[in-house]
């Protein structure tokens, strides 16, 4: 178990430190946003991969479209500095750090030492892990997660959690561990580092760094609580208890939402609109 979750934290940091130099390559190594730099590479990277494991028929085609359609019609206009060689190495230092804070997070409640097993926060994970080794096995993708030999029409490229299902398909390519464990402490604890990081480069313009950072690793645990199930219930009141409030730590699918959501909120209200949308 050791082994993995020291192999699990050092690939997953190897990643997004990947992620953030292709990320600052496309960008020509120009001050711009942290976190827009990174999420470029990991999109660039993980697309990248699914369109080859996929032999071209991946939703990762567009991705790759859309980014380099970001970058020609959005960033091009854009004028700003040279990184210099410490500002980069602060960056790299910056994530490596909050990283670290996220995967201890995550491996804080990932083993269960009363029934000796990785806990598994959600019974239909075991589902999608299943769907993510199809997609490890086969490199093929579609709406069902396995090739559909009942239903054809069902066979075809599909957005819906192919990020997460590819990053996992990644994670078991590197590895040799249990999708449980690429699950938790690979695919999970990027998402949810990409949701921190993001509210990160936001927090830092009113915060000193390190105060970004704790403020930024709480805000992972925002809409959990009591308060959030009261405040629901307030304004949903036929729908009592039915909007758990789980939190953005809980729900890992939707880090990536709440993290383009603080980027487009701050965007938008910055007078920034087209490049928000």
């Amino acid at each position: 178990m050791i082994t993995a979750i020291l192999s699990l934290y050092f690939l997953g940091l190897l990643l997004l430190l990947v992620s953030d130099f292709v990320g600052a390559t496309l960008l020509k190594f120009k001050k711009s946003n942290q976190f827009i730099q990174l999420f470029l590479g990991y999109l660039i990277l993980i697309a990248s991969y699914a369109v080859v494991k996929g032999s071209g028929n991946s939703i990762g085609v567009f991705v790759l479209f859309w980014v380099f359609g970001y970058l020609f019609f959005i960033k091009q206009e854009e004028s700003f500095s040279k990184i210099t060689r410490i500002d980069y190495f602060k960056n790299v230092g910056t994530i490596s750090l909050l990283w670290t804070m996220v995967f201890l997070l995550k491996v804080a409640y990932f083993w269960n030492f009363d029934y000796n097993c990785p806990n598994l926060l959600w019974i239909d994970n075991e589902f999608y892990m299943k769907i993510a080794e199809g997609y490890h096995l086969s490199g093929h993708e579609n709406a069902m997660g396995l090739r559909n030999l009942l239903f054809p029409y069902l066979d075809f490229a599909q957005p819906y959690r192919a990020n997460g299902f590819w990053l996992v398909s990644l994670g078991l390519d590197l590895t040799s561990f249990d999708t449980i464990y690429i699950w938790e402490l690979f695919y999970s604890t990027i998402l949810i580092f990409v949701c921190a990081y993001s509210f990160y480069e936001l927090a830092k313009q009113k915060f000193r760094w390190y105060l970004a950072l704790i403020v930024s690793i709480f805000i992972l645990f925002a809409f959990t609580g009591s308060w959030y199930r009261n405040l629901t219930d307030l304004i949903f009141p036929g729908h009592s208890g039915g909007y758990d409030p789980i939190g953005i730590v809980a729900y890992t699918k939707l880090s990536f939402v709440f993290a383009l959501f603080f980027q487009f909120l701050h965007k938008y209200t910055n007078a920034r609109k087209i490049e928000a949308i």
